[in-house]
């Protein structure tokens, strides 16, 4: 479990840092709890930056999209993503066995 914790964390700092690049925001106004609403970013511009954070981390969000309203809920999506598929090959083996 700590592992997660510390994906999320690195997943986190690294969003939080794409975020303050792209919109020009300061790094003191994106806490994890911090509201994407409250940073003027509307629904329109979190799925534009979706597909930058595809690019970043190698991962295709566009089935596992909900309700974003959090840049921790960013993060938690990112790496029950990549979670997802890193273990989608060992499913994939233990069916075949």
């Amino acid at each position: 479990m700590q592992n997660v914790k510390a994906g999320t964390k690195d997943t986190l700092s690294k969003i939080q840092s794409m975020l303050a690049k792209e919109y020009h925001l300061p790094t003191d106004r994106l806490g994890p709890e911090q509201a994407l609403a409250d940073l003027g970013i509307d629904s329109l511009t979190t799925i534009e930056f979706m597909f930058k954070l595809e690019d970043e981390f190698s991962i295709s969000l566009s089935e596992e999209r909900g309700t974003l309203s959090t840049i921790r809920d960013i993060a938690n999506l990112v790496d029950a993503v990549r979670r997802k598929r890193r273990d989608e090959p060992n499913m994939s083996a233990s069916r075949a066995a």
